[in-house]
């Protein structure tokens, strides 16, 4: 029986998935912050996904990291609000939140 090749990965593709991998990795620290950060605030409320929809993106990001060869890091447990990336995470959140409550 002879052997199938690997499908190649063009270098578009590749690009694609880099893409992604990071929109859904600021996706999953976005959530983390709703999550953790502001969990007991009702005023988040509304920017909040269910956890059907959060553990979709989580799934499709460690695949793509598979597929790329790179770590997972969105996905360690809990959401540090001092890191770099944490802050800018809080101030989009925040946005949000002021952004929806003008507009009501």
């Amino acid at each position: 029986m002879p052997l199938i090749p690997k499908k190649r990965i063009s270098l578009l593709d590749l690009e694609y998935m880099n893409k992604q991998f990071i929109i859904l990795g600021w996706s999953i620290l976005y959530n983390k912050c709703l999550y953790y950060e502001l969990g007991g605030n009702k005023r988040f409320d509304k920017l909040r996904i269910d956890d059907n929809a959060y553990d979709g993106i989580e799934k499709e990001y460690k695949e793509l990291a598979r597929k790329l060869n790179k770590k997972p890091t969105a996905c360690k447990v809990g959401f540090d609000r001092h890191s770099p990336s944490g802050s800018c995470v809080m101030a989009k959140v925040l946005m949000d939140e002021y952004d929806k409550s003008k507009r009501r």
